[in-house]
């Protein structure tokens, strides 16, 4: 036991002495608010790694915080210079706050009960609150800083110190993710993802010693895909372009589950939500729908929205808007991605970015595409 805690200190003291440009995606800010990762063995199917490689570790993030952050809120101190240390609380020391009017709920912009120096961070600095699926990392290592003799290979992983710097980072309590990049192959290949052989929590101080970390194929045959077998049996994620079964509630469901919260087996036909919003089977519903008209024939639709019939909207179909990759602007909830209220849009090339997508908005543009004062020429385009 003794020697491993060794081993971790040597690589605490030895870890910054040489410093390395990291490949694109693994670039992190380093806080005061640090936990890491031990492996005893990193693998690529069943392969070392080269000295070149690179681990990392990540988080999904959104910029948006469930629609809670604007773009007029970027970087946003709820304090307010340090006056206020709480919701309807002054700071002790400021002269003429008032606690009722100076530190109003209001400035709490990211609607989480707590006052941050910078709420509704730009995590990607694109001047967009608008990418619901971050991949954000928070640590990073380059394989040869782990060779030497050592025993294990540390990774570390950066949480929220309440500082820009570190925007997103872990909160207490959070699993991060890990990916690899394999120097060896092209760059657009060459980022894999990582499964650890145990799923440890993170916490400030933390020294997670773990077995392996492994890149694999997945489910759909992609080796360091992330593409996973769902809580209905099926292969989705990934690059299968299937949606993963979930179920949270009669209202919130998707996949093979049907509002009764069971898998639909094959020929199955699915229970429905009626227009008195009960789950029932197909030929049982009640008189009324959705929108309360007797023999009517509006819906809940994908977004759970009632729609069609007498209510003036038209139905979201996020499966023909799948099919179609051009549908989504005939649904009103719908984005490019056809995620329901979700923030993807068309950017200036013409490409689906930022919500869900992973694409960050414009980021295709070359030097051309710009003028002097670094804005957009659109006639360059």
């Amino acid at each position: 036991m003794y020697r491993k805690y060794y081993y971790i200190l040597l690589y605490l003291c030895a870890s910054f002495l040489i410093a390395q440009d990291p490949p694109p995606g693994f670039n992190y800010n380093q806080g005061f608010s640090q936990g890491f990762y031990f492996f005893e063995d990193i693998t690529i199917n069943g392969e070392q790694l080269d000295p070149e490689d690179w681990i990392g570790a990540f988080k999904k993030y959104d910029e948006s915080q469930n629609g809670e952050c604007t773009n007029d809120e970027i970087n946003f101190d709820e304090t307010l210079g340090g006056m206020c240390i709480a919701i309807q609380q002054c700071y002790p020391g400021f002269e003429n706050c008032d606690n009722l009017l100076d530190c109003p709920p209001e400035i709490d912009v990211d609607n989480d009960g707590q006052l941050s120096p910078c709420a509704c961070p730009d995590l990607n600095n694109d001047g967009l609150l608008a990418s619901q699926n971050l991949d954000l990392c928070i640590g990073s290592r380059m394989y040869v800083d782990c060779l030497d003799g050592r025993e294990y290979c540390d990774i570390p992983a950066m949480g929220y110190d309440g500082y820009c710097y570190s925007g997103g980072y872990l909160l207490n309590g959070e699993t991060p993710y890990f990916k690899i990049y394999d120097s060896s192959v092209d760059q657009v290949n060459a980022y894999y993802y990582a499964f650890p052989s145990e799923e440890i929590a993170w916490f400030p101080n933390s020294f997670n010693l773990i077995e392996s970390l492994e890149v694999i194929y997945d489910c759909h045959g992609d080796l360091g895909g992330n593409a996973v077998v769902d809580e209905c049996g099926i292969c989705c994620a990934g690059n299968t372009a299937i949606d993963c079964s979930y179920y949270n509630s009669i209202e919130d469901f998707s996949g093979l589950y049907d509002c009764t919260g069971e898998c639909l087996q094959e020929g199955e036909i699915p229970y429905v939500i009626d227009g008195c919003a009960q789950c029932v089977e197909p030929g049982n519903e009640c008189e009324d729908d959705c929108n309360g008209v007797t023999g009517g024939t509006a819906i809940y639709d994908d977004c759970g929205i009632c729609a069609g019939g007498d209510t003036g909207l038209i139905p979201n179909n996020i499966s023909e808007c799948i099919y179609n990759s051009l549908e989504w602007e005939n649904y009103p909830n719908l984005d490019c991605n056809c995620d329901c209220s979700g923030s993807a849009f068309l950017d200036y090339c013409n490409v689906c970015s930022e919500g869900f997508t992973d694409h960050i908005a414009n980021s295709d543009i070359d030097c051309t595409g710009y003028d002097e004062g670094g804005n957009i020429i659109l006639e360059n385009l």
